[in-house]
């Protein structure tokens, strides 16, 4: 019976793109197309890529964009270089540019694992960001599939899209109730790495050489596999306590929206918040 439960817990899987799924990306395969090949990202340059995650995390709606013939990678580098001559008052506009491309090509290195750059050649026409031999090309054309592809490589959830300001405050409300809820859940990377190492014995440097989801994948089942030892412990106690499964489906759950479950028993959550 565990065995038939491990055999349909492999089965499991979330398509990323077009029939390249969760099952790649934990085996640190990158997604291969036209002008595209991204990869998950490593553990040790999480930090990094979030510094730059403003750029990618947003979709169109986000945005507010409804006119198709506006050209969304353009309409980001825009956006950003106008939020830079907020913050930066002593640069000039071609100077800000720079900076935002710079930044995309950094964004763009980490998901690719090699150096991509501006290609030069077809600036003033376009923009399009290249490798060295022109293998990778990510431009106006394919921006949002690369986006799209990243976030669900790394489990990253687009933020969610409210109809209205009441709804959006009950929502984060009832996610700071829920954080608190389970105050007791390990945070940081660090401390996740923590608890991985003393379960399976792995050096830290070999868990930093993880990608995102591999890493998340390996915390979430030493806790189940913990979790399962506890409870099996004290069954022989209790006849009370229910063993949790430790072959329980870990990937889905790392895909959850975070707001499920949130409008159920509706009454019990405002009197919980307010």
């Amino acid at each position: 019976m565990i065995l038939l439960q491990v055999i349909i817990g492999l089965m499991t899987m979330i398509d990323i793109y077009n029939g390249y799924t969760t099952d790649e990306v934990l085996l640190d395969e990158p997604y291969v197309d036209k002008n595209l090949k991204l990869y998950p990202i490593k553990v040790n340059q999480y930090k990094e890529f979030n510094k730059y995650l403003h750029y990618i995390l947003y979709s169109k709606k986000h945005y507010g964009i409804k006119d198709s013939k506006i050209k969304f990678l353009d309409y980001v580098i825009a956006l950003n270089v106008s939020n830079y001559k907020q913050q930066i008052e002593d640069k000039s506009n071609m100077e800000l540019i720079e900076m935002v491309l710079k930044d995309l090509s950094n964004i763009f290195t980490i998901i690719c694992r090699e150096d991509i750059f501006i290609d030069v050649e077809r600036a003033e026409d376009e923009v399009v960001f290249i490798n060295k031999d022109k293998t990778i090309q990510i431009s106006n054309k394919n921006f949002n599939k690369a986006r799209v592809i990243t976030l669900k490589q790394n489990a990253i959830l687009e933020p969610k899209i409210f109809e209205d300001k009441m709804e959006e405050k009950l929502a984060e409300k009832w996610l700071k109730s829920k954080q608190i809820k389970n105050k007791s859940s390990v945070s940081g990377v660090g401390e996740m790495a923590n608890v991985i190492s003393c379960v399976t014995g792995k050096y830290y440097s070999e868990l930093y050489n993880q990608n995102v989801l591999q890493f998340y994948a390996d915390y979430y089942r030493c806790t189940h596999i913990e979790n399962y030892k506890a409870t099996t412990l004290f069954r022989t106690v209790s006849n009370d306590i229910t063993i949790i499964d430790f072959t329980n489906e870990i990937i889905s759950d790392l895909y959850r929206d975070p707001y499920e479950g949130m409008w159920q028993d509706f009454d019990s959550f405002v009197g919980g918040i307010t």
